[in-house]
């Protein structure tokens, strides 16, 4: 029997490495990521809990599993703004690298907290991965280049570990939407369709009618069968992919920003706060001129007092409007009308370039020989 778990030991460490090897990351590349965290989330995803303070006490209804099931009602607005101000401090702190360590932790923490009440609602989004990364992130060595207050340094080992920790809790997550979809989506009907239940009741109920989507219309319904079952694999394949090799999660990825492309395109829903979710496995420093420029601290101090200027004006239109669940992107570009088709412009800006950037990579690491096979040859 001790034989036995013995072998079973063994071949978990093996599988873990082989996710380690795949999920590995430099640390240029993740202080770079570091930096695209916190412009994306002062300019697109700024988390915004204050306006659930207006809203009437009789809407609180929390889940079951949540921090707002230990309260009896919303919390007051000025804790709402406090939790809303404290998340922008720990943006900047992000953005610029002063202490991103302790940043994205209590980043994490207030981000998670705000949630609890906006899910209280009776409707839970998917965004979970989001907080979940910068707090795992930020045990590794994303605060140490290009900072004004450098984090210090944790081990090769620690870092691996952590990044191979974030692909399995990716797989999971990606695990758990693909096998409750199989359950409804796999029934060789042609006359039933997942993807389509999920597109008439965007297009006619929710007013998801931009870039692609009328050209839904007009495509016999039974050719989106086809969607359903890619749908399916894709999100039950993961964890293969990801113990398969570097070069095959890398590959899954850029399947990834497709696949959301096309949610964006054709479903009007961009889901934009994953993108740099799955660019925290790619080591971008490679073929990104900026990642060689050895910065100075004179430099670092521009850099800083340029994007804080930038960030306090972005953030003036967003607390000078009205009290909001929309991105604050809609705040500074108050002219814009179709505030939905906004978001949707905001979700290619986003995706399109994050593509490209994975799409460089799986190019690279396809066209570059393996470890084992550069020794073979040597």
């Amino acid at each position: 029997m001790k034989k036995f778990f013995d072998w079973i030991e063994a071949k978990l460490e093996f599988l873990w490495r082989k996710a380690e090897d795949a999920s590995e990351n430099d640390d240029r590349s993740l202080s770079l990521l570091r930096i695209l965290y916190g412009l994306f989330i002062a300019l697109f995803a700024t988390p915004s809990f204050s306006w659930i303070g207006t809203v009437p006490q009789g809407l609180f209804l929390p889940p079951f599993f949540s921090l707002g099931n230990f309260f009896d009602d919303f919390p007051s607005y000025p804790w709402l703004l406090a939790i809303d101000i404290s998340l922008i401090i720990f943006t900047i702190c992000l953005l610029l690298g002063v202490k991103t360590r302790y940043a994205g932790i209590l980043f994490s923490f207030f981000y998670i907290i705000g949630c609890s009440f906006q899910f209280s609602f009776g409707k839970i989004d998917h965004g979970i991965m989001f907080p979940v990364f910068i707090f795992g992130l930020s045990f590794t060595n994303w605060g140490v280049s290009y900072a004004v207050i450098p984090d210090q340094r944790v081990s090769k080992q620690v870092q691996r570990r952590v990044l191979a920790i974030l692909a399995v809790l990716l797989c999971f997550g990606m695990f758990t939407a693909g096998a409750e979809k199989m359950l409804s989506w796999i029934d060789l009907d042609l006359e039933k369709g997942g993807f389509l239940s999920w597109f008439y009741s965007g297009f006619f109920n929710l007013e998801r009618k931009y870039l692609l989507a009328p050209f839904v219309l007009v495509v016999p319904p039974q050719t989106f069968e086809i969607f359903d079952y890619f749908a399916v694999v894709f999100e039950l394949s993961p964890m293969i992919a990801l113990l398969a090799g570097r070069r095959w999660w890398q590959l899954w990825l850029f399947i990834a920003c497709l696949f959301h492309l096309g949610n964006t395109t054709l479903l009007n829903i961009p889901f934009s706060i994953h993108a740099p979710v799955y660019l925290s496995f790619i080591p971008v420093s490679s073929f990104l001129k900026i990642a060689q420029i050895q910065w100075s601290k004179a430099q670092i101090a521009l850099f800083a007092s340029t994007m804080t200027g930038v960030i306090a004006i972005h953030h003036l239109f967003h607390f000078s409007s009205s009290n909001s669940i929309e991105s604050p992107v809609v705040y500074a570009l108050p002219l814009v009308e179709n505030k939905v088709e906004l978001e949707l412009y905001v979700g290619l800006l986003v995706w399109i370039p994050t593509t490209f950037l994975i799409g460089l990579a799986v190019t690279k690491a396809f066209n570059n020989p393996s470890p084992k096979k550069q020794n073979q040859l040597s």
